[in-house]
């Protein structure tokens, strides 16, 4: 029973100080520059017929990575930021198959021909943030938010035009998603207004609208509605890294 009051007069303790010990809210901006990734992504179809004994699995990965610039603005429990971004986005395409338990040989381009794109777009992100200072010029901070990442243009890298969806219709927004990030950052200040600013999230998204149509088209390539062959296809995790560089000023 004593350990119980103690512990709770400790978190209590922990409380009040924390609360005296708030940072002033301070409005700063800056701009800089940023890497992001993302690893994942894409659609996977898996098939069985004939009791099992046919089954096949076909996925299709859309990695990619770039750079681009951003501008923010803190107040210092939240930022708000606005960037470009350009990348390059490869799609990796793997397919297997078995007849009997003996393995069959797939070429991927059976199951779908995807050129490389390059995706140029709009990031708008919001992070709530809590600093703490370790130093008098060094403040670390983690950060927790959203980000929604408007694709403004999606090119084939090869032929230079336009990506187009099922509709052929030209579609940069299919390829536009919303990012869930949690990371950590630091400012390092060199004067009272003048200061470094580091952070390096890691982010999940949502399947955007070119995966949902894959998911679809992998449908119809394993014959719909055929009573024959059991199918299940899906969505693949979006998850990456970003890192940020930027050179902020308080007013």
């Amino acid at each position: 029973m004593k350990k119980r009051v103690f512990l709770a007069l400790f978190i209590a303790l922990l409380a009040v100080g924390a609360a005296f010990a708030q940072p002033e809210l301070k409005l700063s901006a800056g701009a800089g520059g940023f890497f992001g990734s993302d690893f994942g992504g894409g659609a996977q179809m898996t098939g069985k017929a004939l009791g099992g004994f046919v089954s096949a699995d076909v996925k299709i990965e859309l990695p990619y990575s770039g750079f681009g610039g951003y501008a923010f603005f803190d107040a210092t429990y939240a930022e708000l930021s606005v960037g470009y971004f350009s990348s390059k986005l490869k799609p990796k395409i793997k397919a297997s198959a078995k007849m009997f338990g003996t393995e069959i040989p797939i070429d991927p381009e059976t199951y779908a021909s995807i050129p490389t794109v390059k995706i140029q777009s709009l990031n708008i992100g919001l992070l709530g943030k809590y600093p703490v200072a370790i130093m008098d010029n060094l403040t670390l901070f983690p950060l927790l938010g959203i980000e929604y990442q408007a694709a403004l243009s999606v090119k084939d890298v090869d032929s230079g035009e336009e990506y187009r969806n099922k509709d052929d219709k030209k579609a940069p927004g299919d390829w536009s998603s919303l990012w869930f990030k949690a990371g950590v950052g630091m400012d390092l200040s060199f004067t009272d207004q003048l200061y470094l600013r580091l952070g390096v999230l890691y982010g999940l998204r949502l399947p955007n609208k070119a995966e949902k149509e894959m998911v679809d088209q992998m449908k119809t390539i394993a014959g719909g509605e055929d009573a024959t062959m059991t199918m299940d296809a899906k969505t693949l995790l979006g998850h990456g890294l970003t890192a940020k560089l930027a050179i902020g000023f308080r007013f």
